[in-house]
């Protein structure tokens, strides 16, 4: 076996790893999976997963990392767009986190999980988007639309509401497809259409 083909077995291997450690992660938390369970998850023995992570809590505390950029970091890209209205940097929040947790909808639960596991790696990240969040080019552009419109509300309290509003609603899916009886692919409808609805109502909010 030559180096190449070495390096795409070590990336396929760590990859497998790390998929099947976000599923269990994400589905029963860290006390409720087991080294054995990721190694059978993945294919592979007890041996390999330690010699790629070395442990449980490694392995958990990378997986955690990701989340956290996934859920709060793309949206940097958003919030920091110099070039767009602070309307489209609102349109554009809500579907990304709409699309986001429809497609991985025990993110948030694990991401809050994790925010309470002492992990330093997570708080650091949780940090750097905090304080990028506020440098941005969004706070800027809010501080001049709360001028405008005489709002006395922070920055912060925007994003709590867009925040709110999206997460919330693919937080209680399952209580609300069971406990009221709606069929999921209607309740998929409902979070399309929260996207062109959420933005009216934060406008709304905000110049009531």
């Amino acid at each position: 076996m030559n180096g190449k083909q070495m390096i795409e077995n070590d990336v396929s291997t760590e990859e497998k790893i790390k998929i099947a450690a976000r599923k269990l992660f994400q589905e029963k938390g860290f006390d409720g999976t087991k080294t054995r369970d990721i190694a059978k998850e993945s294919g592979i023995n007890i041996a390999l997963l330690n010699y790629y992570f070395r442990s449980k809590q490694k392995l958990f505390e990378i997986i955690a990392a990701e989340a956290v950029k996934d859920l709060f970091f793309n949206l940097l890209t958003i919030l920091e767009n110099e070039d767009s209205t602070i309307d489209h940097k609102l349109s554009q929040f809500v579907e990304h986190h709409v699309d986001l947790l429809k497609s991985n909808p025990n993110l948030i639960h694990f991401v809050l999980s994790s925010s309470h596991e002492n992990n330093p790696t997570v708080e650091s990240l949780l940090n750097d988007f905090k304080i990028k969040a506020i440098q941005s080019s969004f706070a800027s552009q809010y501080i001049q639309y709360a001028k405008e419109n005489k709002l006395s509300e922070s920055p912060v309290h925007y994003l709590l509401n867009i925040v709110s509003l999206t997460v919330f609603p693919l937080m209680i899916k399952r209580l609300f497809e069971g406990g009221f009886d709606i069929d999921p692919k209607i309740y998929d409808e409902l979070l399309e259409e929260r996207k062109i609805l959420i933005p009216k109502w934060i406008k709304g909010m905000s110049e009531a």
